[in-house]
């Protein structure tokens, strides 16, 4: 705020400063000035990096100007994520040593049946043949599926990865939209479990989940979010076409929330109940995992169609 900002500043009577150019009515700096901040510390990592560097930050701070709350919020998320990452590596390590122990101990057991059996040790080799036969069957008929659900679901978190610690992901059957959002707490070898928005704790085996539908939202792109609302029948279609240009208006003036793309369109469903069906579609800057974020942001687009309508019937 003000000269709040660090930035070393000239010496002499020249009383140029090298801090940022703040807007002291509404105490916001350029997002420009952040992103080329950041690319002069970066020089050293290419120009295909210092890209992908910009275009993190113009996912990190949607608004041309940034403000003390955005960049404080911009943090607390890196930093989130930050955590995350370092828990889920930790995660695929350490299933990564439970299946190494897992193969070396079957080689170390076959290396051990192979020298019984080819090494001269006096073992007549056709007497053991129906007994391991019988015990292979047996082991068998009493697992089951076991040792394939289990290989099933290893393999599943291991060589896929829909998922990893902190993910807000959605479960259902393929094909269906899936219930409430889980936030994925650790995953193990054979489980993983959830944690629901209410704190409810939750654990599904990983062949089980392999047979559902997962919906990962911090691997999904940016949504587009709709907008219902139902205009009288009698309204002429200039005041609705007026409507329509309005709502575009706001989108545009409101890059915090939207990106600058929207569809607009009517529907005759409710004609015979007298009025319109009129939907606005328009694409979100917020994450999908980002509910409270996107449910505000329609929450201000519909009150500002309301006091559009009650302002157009005066």
């Amino acid at each position: 705020k003000g000269g709040g900002h660090p930035g070393p500043a000239r010496g002499g009577g020249g009383g140029d400063e090298l801090g940022p150019p703040v807007d002291a009515a509404a105490e916001t700096v350029p997002r420009a000035w952040l992103v080329e901040l950041c690319k002069e510390g970066t020089l050293l990592k290419g120009r295909k990096f210092r890209a992908q560097l910009e275009a993190h930050m113009a996912n990190l701070f949607p608004s041309e100007a940034v403000g003390e709350s955005d960049f404080v919020t911009a943090v607390e998320q890196a930093y989130r994520e930050q955590r995350y990452i370092s828990a889920s590596v930790d995660s695929f390590d350490t299933l990564n040593r439970h299946v190494t122990r897992f193969i070396v101990s079957l080689w170390a057991v076959v290396v051990a049946v192979a020298g019984v059996f080819l090494v001269d040790w006096g073992v007549d080799l056709d007497d053991w043949v129906l007994p391991l036969s019988g015990t292979a069957l047996s082991a068998a008929l009493v697992l089951g599926f076991l040792p394939y659900e289990t290989i099933s679901g290893v393999l599943y978190v291991l060589a896929t990865r829909p998922y990893d610690i902190g993910d807000r992901v959605a479960l259902g059957q393929p094909g269906t939209l899936g219930h409430d959002p889980l936030v994925v707490a650790s995953i193990s070898l054979l489980s993983t479990s959830f944690i629901a928005w209410n704190g409810e704790q939750y654990t599904l085996m990983n062949h089980i989940i392999r047979r559902m539908g997962v919906v990962n939202m911090h691997r999904s792109n940016l949504p587009i979010v709709s907008a219902v609302v139902q205009v009288p029948a009698a309204t002429p279609a200039p005041k609705v076409t007026e409507l329509m240009d309005a709502v575009r208006t706001f989108v545009l003036e409101t890059p915090q929330d939207w990106a600058p793309y929207e569809i607009a369109y009517l529907s005759k469903n409710c004609l015979s109940e007298g009025h319109l069906e009129l939907t606005v579609m328009a694409s979100s800057v917020h994450r999908r995992y980002e509910e409270d974020a996107i449910e505000l942001a329609r929450t201000r687009l519909f009150l500002f169609i309301h006091q559009y309508m009650q302002r157009a019937d005066e």
